[in-house]
């Protein structure tokens, strides 16, 4: 295997070139468990201000730092849904067409499976999953999505997101950046960017190992 291959050496690239990226930015891999991510964006979605969201308290529960944890939780439904109103369905259906993408080549292996059985227990995670199940995902690119949040110090931002796939002997990585479609949401971006640490921080710190919890 390629030194410049090596897992450990795509994620510290990664981190290295793009670990200061002016914009709210997390890192996920092919099960969309968040590896890294900047203070930016807990402060954009606001879960800071939601206990059960909390990156710190995800990490003590069984596959907390995946991102349907996000979507499809209550406390995530409830908190998301407040901010979108009625968007939050374009915004599950974007997240669980993304999973499916990601994760298509790895549904067989222990730790898929886990995970999907923990992800189950959430109502609309099902829901989702099955109204997405027919389609192809992995043959076609998913559609330009910009979204609406209402926050509670900036207002109404709008914006997008877009994707850097780094590929690794193991799987890959996905840095994943939000973009601010209006100038009101590219002033907040900018304030709230001011105020938090630019670095990226690593919250996974087992990747690329895939440990399988036990469930309850």
């Amino acid at each position: 295997m390629s030194q410049h291959n090596t897992p450990q050496w795509v994620l510290d690239d990664l981190l290295t070139n793009f670990g200061q990226v002016h914009l709210p930015a997390y890192v996920i891999d092919d099960y969309c468990d968040i590896i890294a991510t900047n203070e930016a964006t807990v402060k954009l979605l606001e879960i800071d201000q939601t206990p059960a969201l909390n990156l710190y308290t995800a990490m003590q529960q069984p596959f907390g730092l995946n991102m349907m944890q996000f979507v499809f939780s209550p406390a995530a439904i409830y908190h998301f849904q407040e901010r979108m109103g009625n968007q939050w369905y374009d915004y599950a259906y974007q997240n669980m067409m993304l999973f499916r993408a990601y994760s298509f080549s790895y549904r067989t292996t222990d730790y898929c499976r886990a995970l999907l059985q923990q992800l189950r227990k959430y109502n609309q995670f099902r829901v989702f999953w099955e109204m997405t199940g027919y389609q192809e995902v992995w043959a076609s690119p998913l559609p330009y999505e910009t979204f609406l949040l209402k926050t509670v110090t900036g207002g109404t931002l709008s914006f997008s997101s877009t994707t850097i796939t780094a590929v690794s002997a193991v799987g890959n990585l996905y840095l994943c950046m939000y973009v601010p479609v209006d100038p009101h949401t590219a002033s907040v971006f900018q304030q709230i960017l001011a105020g938090c640490r630019s670095e990226m921080q690593r919250v996974d710190l087992c990747w690329p190992e895939k440990v399988v919890e036990q469930q309850e």
